[in-house]
């Protein structure tokens, strides 16, 4: 909200002024934001990188107790099967 308020002040003082993220920022209030859900020990801050081809801006960790509440409103991200090479076993 302090942006807004920020961006009607300078547009109400004729000051030209353009707000960068501003459909991001429509989506945030209206709750409709994607928030980029990170892995436990990862800073949630600059973490593009974990949602490529994905325009997210706002990141977190999912805390346990939140994660009852939170989990049905996550979209999961595929996770690559993992397979152990059999002629390495031998």
């Amino acid at each position: 909200m302090e942006t807004v308020r920020f961006y009607l002040a300078l547009c109400r003082a004729g000051v030209p002024v353009y707000l960068s993220e501003a459909a991001a920022l429509a989506e945030r209030l209206a709750g409709t934001e994607r928030i980029g859900v990170v892995p436990e020990g990862v800073t949630p801050a600059y973490c593009e990188s974990y949602f490529p081809g994905q325009h997210i801006i706002a990141f977190m960790n999912l805390l346990e107790e939140d994660r009852e509440r939170f989990v049905p409103l996550c979209s999961w991200q595929p996770i690559d099967e993992v397979l152990l090479d059999k002629r390495a076993t031998t």
